[in-house]
């Protein structure tokens, strides 16, 4: 449970629609002066929850959950670009090796015809 209205714990209540609907300026009173949260259900599921004005300011105060979808895509181009850099530094290392077996093999070489025979 979070902080209520003092800092306290939070009290929830769940009533179902008719209960509430019969009910409704205690609903508003508990939300609104006790700080409670009023969870309404229908049919055993919750659909809604009635909740003071600062327990409503104090959630818009929080920083937005992130979009899925974004996080993924944004995920995935991290991981592709990271790929995409090693794999650069790969073909590098490689070409270095190669150049290097290459001057190797050319300093290994006779120079002229004498030396070969």
């Amino acid at each position: 449970m979070h902080g209520g209205e003092g800092g306290g714990p939070v009290k929830e209540y769940e009533i179902n629609v008719t209960e509430a609907r019969m009910k409704f300026a205690g609903v508003l009173n508990t939300a609104a002066y006790e700080g409670g949260r009023v969870l309404i259900a229908r049919r055993g599921a919750i659909i809604c929850a009635v909740i003071s004005f600062n327990e409503l300011n104090r959630l818009r105060a929080l920083p937005p959950e992130p979009d899925p979808q974004a996080e993924a895509e944004r995920f995935w181009q991290e991981g592709k670009r990271a790929l995409e850099e090693k794999l650069q530094r790969l073909a590098a290392e490689r070409a270095a090796q190669r150049e290097a077996e290459e001057a190797r093999r050319k300093a290994d070489e006779p120079t002229d015809v004498a030396e070969r025979g």
